[in-house]
């Protein structure tokens, strides 16, 4: 998926968006998803990832790392001055696909794996349900969940790829900020003084960076 697919999909959706939408899909559960989160370690590293998918403020937000199906590239959310994740931003159409997916999937419970098996994997997935009982949590087994891996990692880097392009004209900017200082400073030099002796312009050092003579106006 290029970028530039996922720069539409990213500013359409929160066009449509909005704030929080109905459940776009036709599927209707008696439960609303609050947290999803998924663990995988292997000996193989490129087999394991970590990554939360969770309300905050009442938004749908996602923090963790996984590395990307094409290139191998570690995607993995930054942190704060405090060391905790700054979460990527969902769109409730995400949210609702993700929700949808793990309602309908009928996957077993978690167990630890053997400790004979030295190249098992160890997929862990905690889902927590918002139901009219209260918030219900489920400890259930990633292991053969492949339509729900691919779910989560395009949703996953969709977000990630809408986060570097959020910070982009904060870089922009910055540069422009640089080089307006970098002119000015230019600017101060080609008013200065110009050296008696060889006309070197000097702005406003004491003596010639060409000859060394000193400014007459410190005389």
């Amino acid at each position: 998926m290029t970028s530039g697919f996922l720069y539409r999909h990213f500013v359409g959706n929160r066009i449509m968006d909005g704030g929080r939408t109905e459940n776009p899909d036709v599927y209707r559960a008696d439960k609303e998803l609050v947290e999803f989160s998924w663990y995988q370690n292997h000996m193989n590293y490129y087999s394991c990832f970590s990554l939360n998918f969770y309300l905050e403020n009442d938004m749908p937000v996602a923090d963790g790392w996984f590395l990307n199906y094409e290139d191998g590239e570690k995607r993995q959310s930054e942190e704060d001055a405090f060391l905790n994740p700054i979460p990527w931003q969902l769109t409730w159409v995400q949210w609702f696909e993700l929700q949808n997916m793990l309602s309908e999937l009928k996957l077993p419970e978690y167990q630890e794996p053997s400790p004979h098996v030295m190249d098992e994997t160890d997929s862990k997935i905690y889902v927590v349900w918002r139901t009219k009982d209260g918030n219900i949590t489920e400890k259930l087994s990633g292991n053969n969940a492949n339509e729900l891996k691919d779910l989560v990692f395009r949703i996953a880097e969709e977000a990630y790829v809408a986060s570097q392009l959020e910070e982009q004209p904060y870089e922009v900017n910055e540069t422009a900020k640089l080089t307006g200082f970098y002119c000015n400073q230019n600017a101060e030099s080609e008013n200065g003084w110009n050296c008696p002796s060889c006309g070197m312009n000097n702005g406003n050092s004491v003596f010639c960076v060409e000859c060394g003579t000193k400014n007459p106006v410190n005389d």
